[in-house]
């Protein structure tokens, strides 16, 4: 379910934005022509896609498309709405850490109303054990080769041999096909030259979007293609830092 969470949250940042109908958010439009046939395709392949990221409950996934979300919703206001849509937007954002305290508040006070819940999981030290023992184990193996790292597709048989000998004790799991993070499995399988070509890289491709959405003659269709790009991007590097991304589907088959 990790790598169909990492593969829906990629795409459904760009369907959201192809299903928001032309002339959404301004007030002289037509209603009749508002939303098309291809404009019903993409909000039902959207919702669908939503109710499967509900459904496969990969925490690390839903997290990082809600924060995707938010990136392009703000993007799409910003070059499709009037400029008052902005104000609201921001006032909407603004309220969203205020619930999302509000929240938290009463799952710490009150525990036995969310029993089962995964996301009310998070708020135990138990929950964050699978991932903290992942990444434990591949700091101490980045400590041993900081500069080179141990080639790709190491991380595996890493884990065997910097996991903690007592880990037994406190975690069910004793096996890992992952680091639980692409940074740090990036850094110990290619080292610090490889973290800075990867730097190098994501600045790189994020000022050349910044560039390309700033163009004046950039049509309508290709600036929302990049906006749902951003989204896609944004959603893939934070599953990423918590969870499997999806380029492992191809990297770590036989």
């Amino acid at each position: 379910r990790n790598y169909f969470s990492g593969f829906l949250i990629i795409l459904l940042p760009t369907i959201l934005v192809f299903a928001a109908p032309d002339g959404l958010l301004r007030s002289k439009v037509d209603s009749q022509n508002l939303v098309s046939k291809s404009h019903l395709f993409y909000i039902a392949v959207f919702l669908s896609g939503c109710l499967s990221l509900a459904l496969a409950q990969t925490r690390a996934a839903i997290a990082a498309f809600g924060v995707a979300l938010v990136l392009v919703c703000y993007l799409y206001v910003h070059f499709f709405a009037p400029r008052q849509w902005r104000k609201w937007i921001l006032m909407v954002y603004g309220v969203i850490p205020l619930f999302g305290g509000a929240l938290a508040s009463m799952m710490l006070l009150f525990p036995s109303l969310f029993l089962g819940n995964r996301f009310a999981q998070l708020f135990t030290i138990r929950a964050w054990l699978g991932r903290t023992l992942a990444w434990e184990t591949a700091i101490d193996a980045i400590k041993a080769s900081p500069l080179v790292g141990y080639g790709l597709g190491s991380s595996y048989n890493l884990f065997f041999s910097f996991v903690d000998p007592d880990a037994r004790l406190f975690h069910h799991e004793h096996s890992y096909n992952h680091a639980h993070s692409e940074i740090l499995e990036y850094v110990q399988e290619g080292g610090v030259i490889a973290l800075v070509a990867f730097i190098v890289f994501w600045v790189w491709l994020i000022r050349r979007l910044i560039r390309l959405m700033k163009r004046p003659d950039l049509s309508p269709t290709a600036l929302k293609l990049l906006i749902g790009i951003c989204g896609g991007f944004t959603a893939f590097h934070i599953h990423g830092s918590f969870s499997v991304a999806p380029r492992m589907m191809v990297t770590k088959l036989p």
